[in-house]
Order: structure tokens, then C-alpha cells, then sequence
């Protein structure tokens, strides 16, 4: 970062808004002396407006923009109306909502041509006051955001920057970004602008009320006007452009809804005029007191054309006794406030309980709209005996754009940002339930490798996730060995399997440890880390691993921000990065790292191609998971199935050659073999592994193996019962595993993964896709038999059916390719920050249920057959507060209604209502359907399904589990509004 603040001369802050927007500058070497721009041609102010006028409908020629772009004054002839509407609210898109907007448009493109006229602007101010100056070399641009921007977000602004040409590179360090309530709230700690007497290690919060959003957040003040963020930044769009669309609302009941629609169809610039009168005559000037209020008069005499468009009705009769004049009351504006105000309040509560017992000394309300008397007077009213100073600082307005002056010109100011990137090699590291691997390679080259050598004399591309500690398991202080070993005589039984312990498995079948599962992770990580560091030291010198490395770790689709947050929390204790929210260490999920390394694939088979469709079968130990990804252009992959998963993965055959055992031996004598003498009982199941489920093709029906039971588990003998023991011993204590024994430990679990592929397909097929290719990867793939099986039953229906080299290995070299793609990403920012946020749902949340239709309850028309109605099965409500990935209680018992059903569909809608019975009922919208698979049709309806949902930052995320079996499936619902 050195190099480029000597490089810096001029530091311009954008403060680019939904409804308007401003820029201010200053030079490096004055650096109190920042302007801010308020020439902006017509008009003089410190903000224009964020809108932009096109030619025609090709969009291809800007018109106009900011001010110049505003409707003028109506005419009062009719057929001299503008009729044209510019385009506004696109920055709304970003924050996953989806204002209107012209079909043909990408509001991508809008924003990229805002910012090109902005742009120019300021090139020429820049070149105006300092000649000479080389734009994208000498100057650093500060961009601010709302907090409520996800990465996507900060990658979109960044690439319209880079095609408005105010940055000359995608990726240059040149434009940075900060949030608006940090800008804020380090104009408003400026020395020059202090309405308070904060000290050092005093709490404040920053109320930031624009006209599109109102963002949150508190900061502790540190020494030297440093700052550090204390709460989780929150927000909503509930600026001042919300009291706009409740006028909007009044003027709907006074008029008529055929009348607005007309006139946001035809004559969208009138009535737009209208809003903008209203604004400056009634809305900025209200105070909330009744003694100085006068009703604002809309003379519909300005607007004779008007009169025409008003059909006959209740409405045109009321304008006509009322000489076509409508008088705005003080109750009609104080209303069109409340509800916005009030969701203020609620997000300043909220953020005031984040503080827990550290009390907020100051509120500093600043924005556009914090300007407003009526919202400053509310909040003071309502907080006013909880925090001693509430305050709006001088020109609220550019509070924001200021601050990010400030922050250009002293980075610093705001503590544990990020720090310049200085990646120079890539870990992908596979933690799987069973086995464990990594991949590295160096960016110079990107030749990515995979690590096959492991202590003290393993050779392979993964080893086992398991723990060897030593006899004393009250203080377990040093871990004897990790990973199995063919020699190991050691009879404590091995830690393994402590990753079950994250995710939502069943309490009942989680694994009982002698260690808290965190530390089993830690410990284990912290293994694995010294082989990954041993390596990098011996393939690259001069490499710093907290500084120069960058670690992708793989986790399952499921996890939540919990699990990610305590996985992040065992890679720090175990020595992987030396801050718990630091940046060098990334999550992807362990399907989305598979379809990147199969993407690569397609290049071989002539599919490189957008809208090529492709299966990923993943086939570990202990679970199957199947995907279906769409290559959707520059290298990027879009999700068209839900995931679906089950539990049977290659050591479930494993659990049928111990059936065999205990079949052959008794169910007692293995249990205590287990018991007693683990180690024996594992080169049990390792023999069988190596001899007889890796090589198993089902083509030789003659095969047999020996398995000499004295050889590997001779203290088995002395657990068998005597019948067991004579028949054993005229055997030689050998057990022959026949050709049909085998087949039968595959058998069943093969027709479980073919059965999820057939799902699969039909799920494609229902999204109208064809899949074009299906690639087979995890360790059991390499199975031969099984991939005979696969290809006999699809060969007619996926054209390309393919084992990619190192299948075993395909997640950990997708990781290190993701994290290759990562490595120039400045703002890599915040992409998995183990913050668990909050929301408050906007709308009710439920599924569509059938039920027992009631006489006198429920309205006859409703009555479909059988006395059976459809029903809504609420969730959760509007109003509630969730936290981001963290699951919502799962409902069970859905059974089919039909015996003979072979599957079942939810479908999951929202409403605004609180309180909803139905799922047609007017304002319910359907989010999206989640179909799972029903086999076992023989238990007719006696087949239970759990079904839950979890909030994302911009999804949703439904789950369902077959509860017979353990299968389960899961989709993602992209949301366009908000939550």
C-alpha cells in the first residue's frame, strides 16, 4: 500500500445514491481542504439526482442526466405532455430489489452510464485545478457504499467503474471502497465538525438516512480518531424516497388507481412534478407540530388534461365538490412519515441492543433526509433518556462524501480494514468426514499440484480424517498419531469422524468423542498444517504462510455461517492464519469446487460452450451429493436443480462387509473386537478394502478371496461363540468372500445412486435442460464396478459419461482453481466473515399444505374434494428477526397423500400479511419449489418429510429430509425484493 499512497496526489470521494448523488475532492498535500462540487450546470447544490434519459428505446445514447434529466413543469395541454420516463432506482438492484425498469435494459449498463457522465465530470474538474495530472495513476477514488452491499454488490460497482472509465484496470488499487456509515462517522469525528465531547474508548452510532436506504452501524472511538466498528452494520430501504411513494399512495385514493396507473404509464414526468412539488412544499418542511402546519393545495386547474384521464366515479365526483383541488391535512403527512420513521427506530434499537451492556453516547444523524425536523424530533423523543447526546451535524448532507475524502486521505483512520493482498501461492484443502487432502500451486505459474506424500511413509492424494492421542484421555495433551497406519498397535481407539459433530445431523447418530469436537478439528488442522507449511518451505522460498498464502477451505453445501464461523475459529487455533477474521483464509463449497474442476473438463469433450448442462456425481465415503450446473459464459456456472444427498457413499459397502462378519463370526464378538482391540478390527476392514472393494469390476463371477482372520484380528478368536470357534477352525480360520457376497454389498447402495441421478435427470428435464454430460468424481468413483453400472443405465440419456482423471481428488484442485481466481481480487473483502447477521423479515414465510376443510370455518367455495382444502402453513412472520444462515425450526411429518406416490412438492410462498389462511389469497407470491424423491412406496403414506428453510444474504435456502431414510434435499430461492 506504500507505493501506492506515494504515488496519490488527489483523492475523490463518490457518493454515488439511490435517488442522488455527489462527489467531493481534495489534494494530498491540503488536506483540510475539501470541496465538495455543488455546480452541477442548471443547478447549484451539493447532490444531483441519480436518473438518466436515453434517446430512444435502444438505450444506446444518453440524453441527459442528474438535473437535466428531471421532468419539467407540465404542460396544460395534453398532447404536449413529455412522455418519456427516465430511468431512476437503479442502484435498488443491488441491494436485491427490482424496481421498474425497462425490459431491454441491465441496470448494469445504467449504472456504468451514470457513472461514465460522473466520471467525465470529474476528469475535467480534476484536470481544471491540477494540469497534467495522470488520472488513473495520480488519483484515488473512494467509492461508498451502502453496508448493506454483499461482494456481488462491491464486484458489480467495480466493474461499472472499470467500463465508465474511471479506473483503468478491473481489479486497480486505485478505487477503493468504504461503507456510508464509516464515512459518516468519520466526518462527523472530524475536529472541524464535533458537536460532542467523545473521548477515547466512548461508544457512538452513526444513522445514515438517504434517500433510497437508511444504514447503521456503531463505532468504539479509539486514540488518535481511530475508530473500530462494534456492531453488525444494519439497514433497509426506508429513506425519504418512502415517504414519496406514500404520497404517491394518497394521491391513488384520491384519484383512483386507474388514474395513477395512467399516469405511470403515459405521463410518468407529471406526475413525478407532482411528487417533486409536494417535496419541497410539504415534505421537507414538516416539523410534526399542528401550531405552524398548513395544508399543502394540489390545484388539478395546473393540470387541466388531468381532469379528462379521471374516470367517472366516487373520485371525480368528490374533486368536482371540491372545485378539482385536493388539500394534503397534517394527519395525511404525519401518516405518510410514521411507518418510515418507525422502522428507523426499530433499526436504531436494534443496534442499540447489539451493544449489549456498552452504553451509546451519542447518536449522529446524518443523510439527506436526517435534515427532515419530524424524523430528528421522533428519535430524539424516543431516545432521548437512553443516549445523552443526539445530534445532526452541520450539512448532513455531504457527511458521507466528506468522510470519504477523509478516508482516501487517511486510511488508516478506520482500524482492521484490509491490507494490500500479497498472494503468491494457493492452498486448496479438502477437510472431509473420512479422508483429508490439499492441493498448492504458485500464481506465477498456476500449475496446480496435489500433495501424495504423508508421514512417515503414506503415499497418496488424500489420508484419513482421524486422530491417534494417547492412553490418557482426562488431559490429552499430545497427539500420538494422526491418519492410519498399517503397523499401528496402538489399542486406543482413534478419534474419527468429529466432523458429523457440524452440520445438522441427528444428535443420536453423531459419534460419541473423548475430546470436544472443536478440539479434534483443531488438533487435526493443526497436523495438516504442518505438512502444508513443510511443503510450501521445500517448493518455494521467501514465502511468508500468514502473509503470502491464501487458503481455500472446502465445506459441505449445507453448513451456515455457524459452522463456517467455527471451522474459521479451528483454522485460527490451529496456527492456519494468525487473525480469526482474516482474509488469507476462504470458504467454497465442496459441489461448486467439483463443477469448477469438471468445467475445465468440458474443454475436452467439445462442450466448452455456454449453456452446455452438466451432472456433477460426487461419491465420497460417506455421502453421495449430485449437482446440476449450466455454464452460463466467462467461466461461470449457474445452479438449474436442486442439490439433492445420501448417505451412501463407499463405506456404507463397508458396513455390509461387517454384516458379513458379524453374520459369519457373531454379532458379539465383533462388537468386542471393537471394543477391545480397534486397530484389529480396522486391518480388517482395510484388507477388504484393498483387496476386495477397490479391484471389484463385476466381471469375473468365479472371483473369491481368502481372508485369513488370524492374521489380521488374532484376538477375534476369543470372543466367538464354540460353534463358531469349530466351524472356523476346520476353515483355518479363513473366510472366503465370494463373487455374489460382494455383489451384494454393492448392489444396494449403487441403486440408491442411480436412483438420485434418475431424480436428478427429471429434475433437469422439468426445467426444460438437457444434460449433456455427467462427470463421476470422489474416491468411489474410482470404482469400476460402479461406474459400469452407471454408464449401463444412463449411456442412452447423457451423451458424455466420464471419470475425470484423479477423480478422488477433483474437490481439493477445484479449490485451489477458485482460490486462483480469487488472487487478484482487491476487495476479496468480507467474502466469508464469520458475522452472524440479523434481519427483519418484510414479508411472512409458509408452504402450501393440504388440510381438512371445516364448515363454518372455512368458506365453501374453497371445498375442493374429500372435505380437503388448501391451506398456508406459516413458518415465520413479517416482523421477525432471523439470523443469516442460521436454519429456521424444521417442521416434520409431511406424508403423501396418495399410498402410491413417489414423490413430494413444496411450495413456498410470502406474503405481506401477518396473518394469512390461504395460499391464493390476494399479495401471496410463490418463492419456489422444492420436489424430493419418495421411494419405499410399500409403506404407502407412512413415509414421514421434514421441511425447513434457512435466509441467505440474497436467497433462500429450502431443505427436506426423507426421515425414513437420511436422503435429503436442498435448493436455493434468488430473491429479487427484500427479505
Amino acid at each position: 500500500m506504500s507505493s501506492l499512497k506515494d504515488d496519490i496526489r488527489v483523492v475523490v470521494a463518490i457518493d454515488f445514491g439511490t435517488t442522488f448523488s455527489g462527489y467531493a475532492y481534495a489534494h494530498k498535500s491540503n488536506p483540510k481542504e475539501i470541496t465538495v462540487e455543488k455546480n452541477w450546470g442548471s443547478s447549484l447544490d451539493f447532490k444531483t439526482p441519480t436518473i438518466i434519459k436515453y434517446e430512444d428505446e435502444s438505450y444506446s445514447t444518453i440524453k441527459s442526466w442528474g438535473f437535466d434529466a428531471l421532468p419539467e413543469r407540465p404542460s396544460r395541454r395534453r398532447r404536449n405532455v413529455d412522455k418519456s420516463r427516465p430511468v431512476e432506482l437503479f442502484k435498488l438492484f443491488l441491494l436485491g430489489e427490482k424496481p421498474f425498469f425497462p425490459d431491454k435494459l441491465d441496470y448494469r449498463k445504467v449504472i456504468s452510464d451514470y457513472l461514465k457522465e460522473l466520471g467525465e465530470m470529474i476528469k475535467k474538474k480534476v484536470d481544471g485545478h491540477w494540469q497534467n495530472l495522470d488520472f488513473y495513476s495520480k488519483v484515488l477514488i473512494v467509492l461508498m457504499i451502502p453496508a448493506g452491499f454483499n461482494d456481488h454488490a462491491i464486484a458489480v460497482m467495480r466493474g461499472c467503474a472499470f467500463n465508465a472509465g474511471l479506473t483503468r484496470e478491473k481489479n486497480s488499487r486505485n478505487l477503493i471502497f468504504i461503507t456510508e456509515p464509516e464515512a459518516a462517522a468519520i466526518y462527523c469525528l472530524s475536529p472541524s465538525e464535533k458537536s460532542h465531547s467523545l473521548k477515547p474508548g466512548d461508544s457512538f452510532m452513526v444513522v445514515d438516512c438517504g434517500g433510497g436506504t437508511v444504514d447503521l452501524t456503531c463505532h468504539e472511538l479509539l486514540a488518535n480518531n481511530k475508530l473500530r466498528k462494534i456492531t453488525s452494520p444494519t439497514g433497509g430501504s426506508y429513506g425519504s424516497s418512502f415517504v414519496d411513494k406514500e404520497f404517491i399512495g394518497f394521491l391513488r385514493r384520491k384519484l383512483g388507481s386507474p388514474t395513477i396507473e395512467l399516469l405511470e404509464k403515459e405521463h410518468y414526468n407529471a406526475l413525478q412534478y407532482m411528487v417533486q412539488k409536494f417535496c419541497r412544499r410539504a415534505k421537507i418542511p414538516f416539523t410534526g407540530e399542528r401550531s405552524n402546519f398548513q395544508p399543502y393545495e394540489i390545484d388539478l386547474d395546473e393540470y387541466p388534461w388531468l381532469k379528462d384521464i379521471i374516470k367517472e366515479g366516487k373520485e371525480k365526483q368528490l374533486l368536482r365538490e371540491a372545485n378539482w383541488s385536493i388539500y394534503v391535512e397534517f394527519d395525511d403527512i404525519k401518516g405518510m412519515f410514521d411507518h418510515c420513521i418507525a422502522k428507523i427506530i426499530y433499526l436504531i434499537a436494534e443496534q442499540l441492543a447489539q451493544l449489549q451492556n456498552k452504553k451509546c453516547l451519542a447518536i449522529m444523524l446524518v443523510g439527506g433526509f436526517s435534515e427532515s425536523g419530524y424524523l430528528q424530533a421522533r428519535i430524539k423523543k424516543e431516545f432521548n433518556k437512553i443516549v445523552p447526546n443526539i445530534s445532526v451535524p452541520p450539512q448532513p448532507m455531504i457527511a458521507v462524501v466528506k468522510g470519504g475524502v477523509q478516508f482516501g486521505l487517511r486510511a488508516e483512520t478506520i482500524i482492521n480494514r484490509e491490507k494490500t493482498s500479497d498472494i503468491r501461492v494457493i492452498i486448496g484443502l479438502d477437510f472431509g468426514t473420512t479422508y483429508s487432502g490439499f492441493a498448492c500451486c504458485h500464481i506465477s505459474d498456476g500449475n496446480i499440484f496435489i500433495n501424495t506424500k504423508w508421514p512417515p511413509r503414506e503415499v497418496g492424494p488424500k489420508i484419513n480424517t482421524i486422530l491417534q492421542y494417547d492412553r490418557n484421555f482426562v488431559n490429552i495433551a499430545n497427539i500420538g498419531q494422526w491418519g492410519y497406519s498399517e503397523q499401528n498397535s496402538n489399542e486406543t481407539k482413534p478419534v474419527e469422524l468429529f466432523k458429523l459433530h457440524l452440520g445438522n445431523l441427528q444428535e443420536n447418530l453423531k459419534p460419541r468423542l473423548p475430546v470436544d469436537y472443536r478440539k479434534a478439528i483443531t488438533d487435526y488442522l493443526y497436523k495438516l498444517g504442518k505438512i502444508i507449511k513443510e511443503t510450501i518451505k521445500k517448493n518455494w522460498d521467501g514465502v511468508n504462510f500468514t502473509e503470502n498464502v491464501l487458503l481455500v477451505l472446502t465445506v459441505p453445501a449445507e453448513y451456515s455461517e455457524k459452522e463456517k464461523a467455527i471451522m474459521r475459529e479451528c483454522a485460527y487455533n490451529a496456527e492456519l492464519i494468525n487473525d480469526d477474521v482474516s482474509l488469507q483464509l476462504q470458504f467454497t463449497t465442496e459441489p461448486e469446487a467439483a463443477a469448477i474442476y469438471c468445467m475445465d473438463k468440458l474443454r475436452e469433450y467439445d462442450l466448452l460452450t455456454v449453456g452446455t448442462t452438466f451432472m456433477i456425481v460426487d461419491c465420497g465415503g460417506g455421502t453421495v451429493d449430485l449437482t446440476t450446473r449450466k455454464l452460463i459464459g466467462n467461466k461461470r456456472l449457474g445452479e438449474i436443480t436442486e442439490r439433492i444427498g445420501d448417505f451412501c457413499g463407499s463405506t456404507f459397502v463397508d458396513n455390509e462387509f461387517v454384516k458379513l462378519l458379524r453374520e459369519r463370526l457373531g454379532t458379539r464378538a465383533i462388537n468386542l473386537l471393537i471394543e477391545n482391540h480397534y486397530s484389529q478390527y480396522q486391518r480388517l476392514v482395510r484388507r477388504f478394502v484393498r483387496r476386495v472393494k477397490i479391484p471389484f469390476t463385476g466381471d469375473n463371477t468365479r472371483f473369491c478371496y481368502e481372508l485369513e482372520i488370524d492374521e489380521y484380528a488374532p484376538d477375534l478368536s476369543k470372543y466367538v461363540s464354540k460353534e463358531v470357534r469349530k466351524s472356523m477352525e476346520d476353515k483355518d480360520w479363513v473366510i472366503d468372500i465370494k463373487y455374489d457376497d460382494i455383489k451384494k454389498m454393492f448392489d444396494p447402495v449403487i441403486e440408491r445412486i442411480i436412483r438420485m441421478i434418475h431424480t436428478q435427470l427429471l429434475f433437469s428435464r422439468n426445467n426444460r435442460e438437457t444434460c449433456s454430460a455427467m462427470f463421476l468424481v470422489g474416491g468411489f468413483s474410482e470404482n469400476i464396478y460402479l461406474q459400469k453400472r452407471i454408464k449401463q443405465e444412463f449411456q442412452h440419456i447423457v451423451k458424455t459419461i466420464s471419470v475425470p482423471t484423479n477423480p478422488v481428488s477433483a474437490v481439493v484442485y477445484g479449490a485451489a482453481m477458485y482460490g486462483l481466481s480469487l488472487k487478484n481480487l482487491s476487495e476479496a473483502s468480507k467474502l466469508d466473515a464469520p458475522m452472524i447477521h440479523t434481519r427483519v423479515l418484510k414479508f411472512t414465510y409458509g408452504i402450501k399444505v393440504l388440510g381438512i376443510w371445516n364448515k363454518g370455518e372455512h368458506p365453501p367455495h374453497r371445498k375442493i374434494y374429500d372435505n380437503k382444502i388448501y391451506l398456508f402453513d406459516a413458518f415465520v412472520k413479517r416482523g421477525t428477526q432471523v439470523e443469516v444462515g442460521k436454519k429456521s425450526s424444521p417442521k416434520r411429518g409431511y406424508t403423501p397423500l396418495n399410498p402410491s406416490q413417489t414423490g413430494l412438492r413444496f411450495e413456498l410462498y410470502k406474503t405481506l400479511e401477518y396473518s394469512a389462511k390461504y395460499p391464493d389469497e390476494p399479495g401471496m407470491e410463490l418463492v419456489g419449489t422444492l420436489r424430493i424423491d419418495l421411494p419405499d412406496i410399500h409403506l404407502a403414506c407412512k413415509r414421514s418429510v421434514t421441511f425447513g428453510f434457512y435466509f441467505g444474504d440474497m436467497e433462500i435456502t429450502a431443505f427436506a429430509e426423507n426421515e425414513l431414510n437420511g436422503q435429503n434435499f436442498q435448493t436455493k430461492f434468488y430473491l429479487h425484493k427484500d427479505l
